[in-house]
């Protein structure tokens, strides 16, 4: 069977036969729960305010569809989020990933240092950090401690992020459609960036997932 292209984060439930996608459920503002899809799901930083434990009841009855825990994190960014309330929920869905063995996918806007040292205090599977943005020295971190950085086409337009492709580490990569993007069109760009055939660069990220997923099964 043809390796699928993987979208490790979405927002649109909109499915292809050509792509493996992780489709991405905001607890506590999404009521639905796919039945047929591969998804993820997390208390979102924006929504920390008035999360409650009721939003969680998802993790409860882990499907099999279930991959990952997230979006997650920290976003220091918004001045209107209770900081405490964000550390919180962060910090108890990573203990949820813990106690159940799966990846995490972080949102992360200006709290960068804090996360990493979050994550460095539990046993998790596998760290993504989605729609990634940062220089060198961030990116530096984030792979010393063997976590992935997944790319976006908002990620490509940054500079510094752009600077760190030249010495990425395609071992610890995911490419991710986020909100709208054109999944085929990131795969495409980013293997002529580091200089990888398209073909070898969709096996690669396949591979990632597998590894980082546990998964067994083709799309």
């Amino acid at each position: 069977m043809k390796i699928p292209y993987i979208d490790i984060h979405s927002h649109d439930i909109t499915q292809n036969k050509e792509i493996l996608k992780i489709y991405s459920i905001l607890l506590g503002n999404e009521i639905m729960i796919p039945q047929n899809i591969l998804f993820s799901a997390g208390i979102h930083p924006r929504n920390t305010n008035n999360a409650t434990d009721s939003d969680l009841s998802i993790f409860e009855n882990k499907t099999d569809n279930l991959l990952a825990i997230g979006e997650i994190g920290l976003d220091f960014s918004i001045k209107t989020l209770d900081k405490e309330k964000q550390l919180y929920w962060f910090e108890k869905q990573l203990r949820i990933a813990t106690e159940l063995q799966l990846p995490v996918i972080i949102h992360c806007v200006k709290a960068y240092y804090e996360v990493i040292r979050l994550l460095k205090k539990y046993p998790l599977s596998t760290v993504i950090f989605h729609s990634f943005i940062g220089n060198n020295e961030i990116y530096s971190q984030i792979n010393k401690n063997r976590y992935f950085i997944s790319l976006s086409q908002k990620s490509l337009r940054s500079t510094k992020t752009m600077n760190i492709l030249k010495n990425v580490d395609v071992n610890y990569l995911f490419i991710e459609s986020d909100e709208k993007d054109n999944i085929f069109d990131t795969y495409l760009t980013v293997s002529a960036i580091i200089d990888i055939n398209p073909e070898k660069f969709r096996e690669i990220i396949y591979k990632n997932f597998i590894s980082g997923f546990n998964y067994v099964k083709l799309a």
